[in-house]
């Protein structure tokens, strides 16, 4: 199952919260070095590979908030020569690195930053999530359960340990996560979605139904909901209906991987091969090397 973005909705990074952490990472190492190791050394060379380090962090922010990530992450490579145990250099390049679509990149570096702050709740979910991407969900489920451990009613968590479930077929498991979500925060739509998942592969058309549209009531605008809503229908044998749904899931958000996967197989079976060559070749774009689109391109071609 691949693992589509989800906003964070109580822990989504703020970029503000790094010029305070700044301090943190860059002043605190450099006071114990300044009465260390620095006199030692030339008083000028100390001094220029502190302002050095901290102007290359600074203009690396600069072009991360402006979205250029490939510069940001030049720039942050270079921090990090000087600074190697800078936990906000490397959770900020691997940021970059999964916006620039290098996945096994932004893992690494995410990796990294929590062998520095393992109590990174955020750093957690988003490798993660790159662990469930890529099915490995032992590696998933460890990091999901290490952020349990600092954030026990965190719902976000309960949800993925729940997804997690789910991917290795554990379906008592995932419901029982879903349920102690649902208790803390009945407000979340993705645990609708992740209950109706469960419901769709227990044969309980009914259940999986009612609980995708309890969380398209509570987000309309949920593209991973449509395709999950998609996949119901075609579990249940209405195809029309689950292209509808892929469709809908596409136009909100075109970045979906799955969605252009799914739709793609479904216009193959139904003998569209350009239109699906066309999906998967989307699929690919976004995620390069995705072995499902690779297959399914080359049985368009055929």
């Amino acid at each position: 199952m691949i693992v589509t973005k989800h906003h964070r909705s109580n822990r989504k990074i703020g970029i503000l919260r790094y010029f305070v952490k700044i301090n943190a990472a860059l002043f605190f190492p450099l006071i114990v070095y300044t009465f260390t190791v620095a006199p030692c050394i030339p008083v000028k060379t100390f001094a220029q590979s502190r302002y050095m380090g901290e102007a290359q962090f600074e203009g690396s922010m600069d072009r991360y908030l402006q979205g250029d990530y490939e510069a940001a992450a030049r720039g942050f490579r270079n921090f990090l020569k000087t600074a190697p145990n800078d936990f906000n250099g490397h959770y900020l390049l691997a940021d970059c690195l999964k916006h620039l679509g290098d996945r096994d990149g932004a893992l690494e570096y995410y990796e990294k930053a929590l062998a520095i702050n393992s109590d990174n709740v955020d750093a957690r979910v988003y490798a993660g999530r790159l662990h469930q991407e890529k099915k490995d969900f032992a590696g998933a489920g460890e990091h999901y359960r290490k952020g349990l451990e600092i954030l026990p009613h965190d719902g976000e968590l309960l949800v993925l340990m729940a997804t997690v479930r789910y991917d290795v077929k554990d379906y008592n498991g995932a419901l029982e996560y879903c349920g102690q979500a649902l208790t803390l925060h009945p407000e979340r739509s993705d645990v609708y979605r992740t209950l109706g998942m469960v419901r769709r592969e227990t044969g309980d058309r009914k259940a999986a139904f009612d609980s995708l549209q309890k969380a398209l009531a509570l987000d309309s605008e949920d593209a991973e909901t449509y395709r999950q809503l998609a996949l119901t229908y075609l579990k249940f044998g209405d195809q029309d209906n689950a292209v509808a749904n892929l469709a809908k899931t596409i136009e909100i958000d075109s970045t979906n991987v799955q969605a252009h996967v799914d739709l793609g197989c479904i216009l193959l079976n139904k003998g569209e091969k350009t239109q699906a060559a066309e999906h998967f070749s989307k699929a690919l774009e976004l995620y390069p090397g995705l072995r499902e689109a690779s297959d399914g391109l080359r049985k368009a071609a055929r």
